[in-house]
Parts: structure tokens; C-alpha cells; sequence
């Protein structure tokens, strides 16, 4: 959080010439998400082609520790860097700044999740295979744990990186 605010405070610091107006703001966070999204769908669909018809929730946790999930924080985290050097509308740099922190936790949840599936716990199994939600290309833990950040994105504007 530290690091956050003395982004926000940095970012408030270089004055309002370098700020973007909130519609430049959102029109280029979306197509930075965009541009994540498009990478990650081909990359999950890389992921799980060799997956058969029918298969078991262990094959596709091992699909997601495989390698997929890591991929997935690096493409996030990649966006969230891009995201956090766009200069932020005036007076909106700490309420960003505290969104993408927020994405950061999510993250760091998510690779504890994959850690413990990959160690082979059949609870994180479970709540990385669950098939009730197919939303984030079938990764309903994705799903649900970014719910709420995704609304807030939606709210601020940013509905591409809100639909994620």
C-alpha cells in the first residue's frame, strides 16, 4: 500500500498537464485490457486443447498449475504496470491507485490458490475446477474473487477491464 501511495502522490505531484481527462483515461485502459484479455483467451485456449473430451477436475487443476495461472498474473500483472504509467485524471490518482492495489491481492490470492492445488489439496482443486460459473474462460475462482473489483472497474468506467 506504501507504494501506492507514493505512486498516487508522485502522480499528483507532476501537475495536471501530464493528466489524462477521465473519457482519454478510460478509452486506453480498456484497450489495454483489451489487449490482455485477447492474449490470455488464446493462451487458456493453448492451455486446456489437449484436455480431452470428458475430464476430471485433477487434469484441469493440472492444466491451471501447469503453467496457466502463472501466465494469467503475469499477463495481469503486465496490464496493472500499464494501467498504473497512464497519467490518471486529476484527483482520481488515489482512488486508482488503491483499485489496482486491490487487483494485486486478488492476484496474490489466486497464486496461493494454485500453490495449494499444485501440492495436490483437493480443496483448492475444488475451488479452482467448480463449474457452477463458466465466466473468465471457466475459471469461476477468477470469477468470483474478482466480483468485486470488477464492479468497482465497471463503475469508474472501465468496462473492459471490468468485464474481464
Amino acid at each position: 500500500m506504501g507504494l501506492s501511495l507514493v505512486f498516487a502522490l508522485a502522480v499528483a505531484g507532476c501537475g495536471g498537464d501530464d493528466a489524462l481527462s477521465k473519457d482519454e483515461y478510460i478509452a486506453q485502459a480498456n484497450a489495454i485490457c483489451e489487449d490482455t484479455y485477447t492474449h490470455l483467451e488464446a493462451v487458456f485456449a493453448e492451455s486446456v486443447a489437449d484436455l480431452p473430451a470428458e475430464f476430471t477436475p485433477e487434469e484441469f487443476a493440472d492444466v491451471l498449475v501447469g503453467g496457466f495461472l502463472d501466465q494469467y498474473t503475469a499477463a495481469i500483472e503486465d496490464q496493472l504496470a500499464d494501467l498504473r504509467a497512464l497519467a490518471a485524471p486529476e484527483g482520481d490518482e488515489i482512488l486508482l491507485a488503491s483499485f489496482y492495489d486491490e487487483v494485486e491481492a486478488v492476484l496474490g490470492a489466486i497464486d496461493q490458490l494454485a500453490d495449494a492445488a499444485a501440492a495436490g489439496d483437493p480443496t483448492a482443486i475444488e475451488q479452482l475446477t467448480a463449474r457452477e460459473d463458466p465466466g473468465h474462460s471457466g475459471l469461476p475462482v477468477v470469477s468470483a474473487a474478482f466480483e468485486d473489483v470488477d464492479m468497482r472497474a465497471m463503475e469508474y468506467g472501465l468496462t473492459v477491464c471490468g468485464g474481464s
